[in-house]
């Protein structure tokens, strides 16, 4: 769960700072600041929408860096509640954050969330971040809002045609799918390939995990991690 929220929180910290755009014009020996404005992340009311382990733990992290954290979803969290964290309806959500932030499954209702209808009453500028699944966000409604600046910032690890793109080399060929392709182009867009859970630590445990089911199913011990279809 940290290593996406840190992934989640680096994607809003490097759009909202432009550091990305910096780091390539230094390379270029170009010092210049011009284009370069940014935006705070103190204060600012941040919606987290799934407070699963990975949602809980993003809004941890967006208290601990002085915000307000309102939150969405079917089960609410306890332990969040007693921290500051408000829970409300999505529509109230979607209309008072200046960021969102998405951590829930992909389901048939929550496929297209963001969408021309919940953009359309997001505050101007806002900014979105997505480390979850790519088709929460219909791809053709988001690049409309960020054409008319609806959408000030959009950090995506996730995308809706990622299957034909992602954890590939791509470098020598021409890009086929021509809605990321729109996406690279806008400065207020950052994409990373689905590369959240890439760290060290999770890897580790990952494979410990792993590993512990399959001893404890060939040793016919009580499965930790038992899913059981109802």
């Amino acid at each position: 769960p940290e290593a996406v929220a840190e992934h989640a929180l680096a994607l809003l910290m490097t759009v909202g700072r432009k550091t990305h755009k910096a780091y390539n014009r230094v390379r270029e020996n170009n010092f210049s600041l011009e284009g370069l404005i940014g935006i705070n992340i103190y204060k600012q009311t941040v919606a987290v929408i799934g407070t699963g382990a990975i949602g809980s733990t993003f809004c941890k992290i967006k208290m601990g860096m002085g915000c307000k954290v309102l939150a969405y979803d079917h089960y609410e969290n306890e332990h969040l509640k007693n921290v500051g964290v408000i829970y409300v309806k999505l529509a109230e959500l979607i209309a008072q954050c200046s960021i969102i932030s998405l951590h829930c499954p992909l389901t048939a209702e929550t496929k297209h969330l963001i969408n021309k209808e919940s953009l359309s009453e997001m505050q101007e500028g806002v900014a979105i971040i997505n480390t979850s699944r790519g088709a929460l966000i219909d791809t053709k409604a988001i690049i409309k809002s960020l054409k008319k600046k609806q959408v000030g910032y959009l950090g995506i690890d996730v995308y809706e045609q990622e299957e034909d793109l992602f954890f590939q080399d791509l470098s020598a060929e021409i890009l086929q799918e021509e809605d990321i392709a729109r996406l690279m182009n806008f400065p207020t867009v950052l994409i990373t390939d689905h590369q959240a859970f890439l760290t060290k630590e999770a890897l580790h445990q990952i494979a410990f995990i792993t590993l512990t089911n399959l001893d404890e199913l060939e040793s016919g011990k009580a499965l930790t991690n038992e899913i059981q279809f109802k």
